[in-house]
């Protein structure tokens, strides 16, 4: 997914100044709640609602709604993780009991109160085998409005139920108006488990994910409900995005700003395909890809080269009773596989008894020929130091250099 790409893009575990972070993005949690006390979530949970029967809180009793959280919106602050998009608005929105359980009743009214309070993104890790006409309606009516919603598919699937093509996709996820998120593990591959059917859209990695739990803790978890978070975090980062940057011809409304439909079709086509070609009932469109979706330009793979040696030797000739005497420098430049690198430019420059900037290109070898002009009675020291390297698609290594600069004595 490599959403770190979007948001530090030199690695160096710090988020970079002005980066796309999903920064004020409003993504509704329909779960347990949240553990808005969360030293990794605090500064992100910016309010919600609860629509159980025994409180009117909406914090986290359970920790699964606050390990989704996580996967979506944990802070960079140094400790524990963060998450996909560490800068989103998250609202808390408690369907669900400290058992894990819920009613659809409850459910709907999540989503009702996502809808009335402006919500761009709804997250449900959660599903039923049902399907209730009143939860179809306010998904429905959910999209309609605006809202990208996105579900998991579900933990029903199995050998067989995949060989005689049985749809086990959960209900929210298996509707047209939500977006079905699948499993795969480390290996980009799906579980036997990871419910599937036409209506799967995307896959996420789920197995063995590290993320933020209730009472201030961390927990490692897996099931499908934890790739629907990556999704919504992902779509965050599109919505905070400028689609005349990373998508005009996505913009069908031609207003400069991303709508729930135009996320939608552009995670559908930014997908890495995986399984069968094009969309299929395991893998969807395919594993979504974060930083491709958030317009982060790939950049091509680069082959190391370094300067393997630098063969000094002179020549004379004689005019009249004077010797007049020449460096040669042969340089060969190798890749870091050993293979010899045509067409590098190589920059470098004498010193010692002639002063000199010079640059030639290596041959079919990986060499260049460089020679001074003649000295007349020549003695001291001819020297040739190579300054860079410069071919597309290389990266020049220094540090690697067998030799960088050599000498010869007359």
């Amino acid at each position: 997914m490599d959403a770190e790409q979007v948001w530090d893009s030199d690695g160096n575990l710090v988020i970079d100044e002005g980066a796309n972070t999903g920064e004020g993005v409003k993504v509704a949690v329909i779960d347990t709640g949240i553990d808005y006390d969360h030293p990794d979530l605090a500064n992100n949970v910016k309010g919600g609602a609860s629509f159980v029967d025994y409180t009117s809180d909406y914090m986290d009793d359970n920790g699964h709604g606050t390990h989704v959280a996580g996967i979506i919106a944990a802070i960079d602050n140094d400790v524990g993780v963060i998450g996909v998009a560490p800068k989103v608005w998250l609202y808390a929105v408690k369907v669900l009991d400290s058992e894990g359980s819920g009613y659809v009743s409850d459910v709907v009214k999540g989503i009702e109160w996502a809808v009335n309070n402006d919500m761009q993104i709804i997250s449900m890790s959660l599903g039923t085998d049902t399907d209730y006409e009143s939860l179809r309606q306010a998904c429905d009516n959910a999209y309609n409005a605006g809202v990208l919603l996105v579900a998991a598919a579900g933990n029903d699937a199995s050998r067989l139920t995949v060989r005689f093509g049985i749809d086990t996709i959960d209900y929210p996820a298996r509707y047209d108006s939500v977006i079905a998120v699948g499993a795969i593990d480390q290996e980009d591959e799906r579980p036997q488990w990871s419910s599937t059917e036409t209506e799967l859209e995307l896959a996420a990695p789920r197995v063995d994910i590290y993320s933020t739990y209730w009472d201030n803790t961390y927990e490692t978890l897996s099931g499908t409900s934890m790739e629907c978070p990556h999704v919504a975090g992902t779509a965050a980062l599109v919505f905070a995005s400028n689609i005349a940057e990373v998508a005009p011809d996505y913009d069908k409304d031609g207003d400069g700003a991303w709508d729930a439909s135009e996320v939608r079709a552009w995670l559908q086509a930014t997908a890495e395909d995986l399984g069968d070609p094009g969309k299929d009932k395991l893998y969807g469109y395919g594993l979504v890809d974060t930083a491709k979706a958030a317009g982060v330009k790939a950049i091509p793979p680069t082959i190391k080269m370094r300067v393997e040696s630098i063969d000094m030797t002179t020549e004379t000739i004689y005019r009249g009773p004077n010797p007049w005497t020449r460096a040669v420098a042969t340089v060969t430049v190798l890749d870091s596989d050993g293979n010899p690198v045509e067409g590098a430019t190589v920059y470098g420059h004498w010193s010692g008894l002639v002063s000199e900037d010079v640059s030639g290109t290596t041959d079919a070898n990986g060499q260049v020929t460089f020679k001074t002009d003649y000295v007349k009675n020549a003695s001291g020291t001819f020297t040739f130091t190579v300054d860079d390297v410069v071919k597309e698609g290389y990266t020049y290594d220094p540090s690697a250099n067998k030799h960088t600069s050599d000498s010869i004595t007359v």
